[in-house]
């Protein structure tokens, strides 16, 4: 079984499914969810890097923005969730240029 360790320095178990769960929670729709868990499969092989995740992360906030079947209340939920994960890591949050629609 892969470990992942956490931010705080905790080893814990790689989940597919807390992963997917979380993406879906975020916003992503299934097919985006199940594809960034099968590249994250993928990349645990080899070690993930904080920029693969950001990169990962920035997809996923303008895929929400663009969502065009997401109500706004949902839009801005999903982006608060985006950037707590992004807090927790110490980063910057991502900041919106204009208001959500």
């Amino acid at each position: 079984m892969v470990k992942v360790i956490k931010r705080s320095g905790k080893e814990e178990e790689f989940l597919e499914d807390k992963v997917y769960n979380s993406l879906i929670n975020a916003g992503a729709s299934e097919e985006v969810a199940k594809q960034i868990v099968k590249e994250l499969k993928e990349d645990m092989k080899y070690g993930l890097s904080p920029k693969t995740v950001n990169a990962r992360l920035y997809a996923l906030f303008i895929g929400v923005l663009r969502k065009k079947d997401m109500s706004k209340e949902e839009k801005i939920k999903s982006i608060e969730l985006i950037n707590n994960f992004r807090k927790e890591m110490r980063w910057k949050p991502y900041e919106l240029k204009q208001p959500i629609q």
